[in-house]
């Protein structure tokens, strides 16, 4: 299936995760679905330090919940990931282990000229954690209040030719990403195991998307938990809400993959964290979580359903 970033341009994204780049459209038939392209920059052990004098002479101006104005004199030279508050929020605190939710603009240091702008459409959740977060962003995130803007300098990536950019990522409010949802519950999918243990997913008519991703826990193993950093080793098959059209599966490949949790769409992470291996899981996905409005992108504005089998953590934790 063709592997898209949710939502969120490469460029942006860039200065948003921790320690490596996204995805652009790249075909990766092998994978679960996927916010990282193989041409991603593995990630480095210690992330450049934060500078954030380089960004000084930027200025952001708008109203809030409104795209802002990000004025400097271009060409800006960005050599490191640079994160620098431009103006303060008076919502709620944000806490490590939050998730938020976020409207980013950026633009090219070189010119000035947009490179990507979320303000018009569904805004992208982020979760506030060492593992998804450059950690000098973590740092800064960590103690503010709902309605901060950030300004995040990143340099240029020449993996994926993409130019040194400049960013505003405003925090909107903190949300609840996912619902443990019983298996009995009436109105679910179904699932059917064959022999193999491949899963059938039907997906009943007039089925509404949640707002939140569900999880439904099938099987429960006996393992250790899994992390969102953690890579681990597993079966899975998607289908789409729309139709029970099945647009991926590795038991149709024949046998299990290996992925980090930090290289998948959010609802795949807050999905499997913190399940035992060897559970069986149905998760359920909303576009919010999955791949948005991505243009052209064929699960584009879909609702997707996966039931997953957690064989192991693949770094052997």
């Amino acid at each position: 299936m063709k592997s898209v970033t949710t939502r969120v341009a490469a460029v942006a994204v860039a200065a948003l995760v921790a320690l490596a780049g996204c995805a652009s459209d790249s075909e990766t038939p092998t994978t679960p679905p996927a916010n990282q392209t193989e041409s991603s920059p593995e990630p480095s052990e210690e992330p450049p330090a934060n500078d954030p004098t380089v960004l000084d002479g930027i200025t952001v101006e708008g109203a809030a919940g409104e795209k802002p104005t990000i004025t400097f004199d271009a060409p800006l030279a960005i050599n490191s990931s640079a994160f620098k508050v431009a103006s303060a929020g008076d919502g709620d605190t944000i806490a490590d282990g939050d998730s938020i939710q976020c409207s980013l603009v950026s633009v090219s240091a070189d010119d000035g000229s947009e490179l990507y702008n979320n303000y018009d459409a569904d805004p992208e959740t982020l979760s506030v954690n060492a593992s998804t977060l450059h950690p000098d962003l973590l740092e800064m995130l960590i103690g503010q209040q709902v309605g901060v803007r950030l300004i995040l300098g990143s340099p240029a990536a020449s993996e994926t030719e993409t130019p040194a950019s400049i960013a505003v990522l405003e925090v909107l409010g903190i949300v609840e990403v996912l619902e443990d949802v019983a298996a009995d519950t009436a109105g679910l999918p179904s699932v059917e195991f064959a022999d193999d243990g491949s899963p059938t997913i039907t997906v009943p008519e007039g089925f509404t998307s949640p707002e939140l991703v569900q999880r439904i826990v099938l099987e429960e193993g006996d393992g250790d938990v899994v992390s969102a950093s953690d890579t681990i080793t597993a079966h899975y098959t998607g289908v789409k809400a729309s139709d029970s059209t099945v647009f991926d599966s590795s038991w149709e490949r024949g046998e299990p993959i290996d992925f980090s949790l930090q290289q998948v769409v959010q609802g795949w992470t807050v999905g499997l964290s913190d399940v035992k291996v060897g559970s069986t899981v149905m998760l359920i996905i909303p576009p919010s979580m999955g791949y948005g409005a991505s243009e052209g992108h064929e699960l584009q504005n879909e609702t997707m359903v996966f039931v997953v089998k957690i064989e192991a953590i693949a770094d052997g934790a």
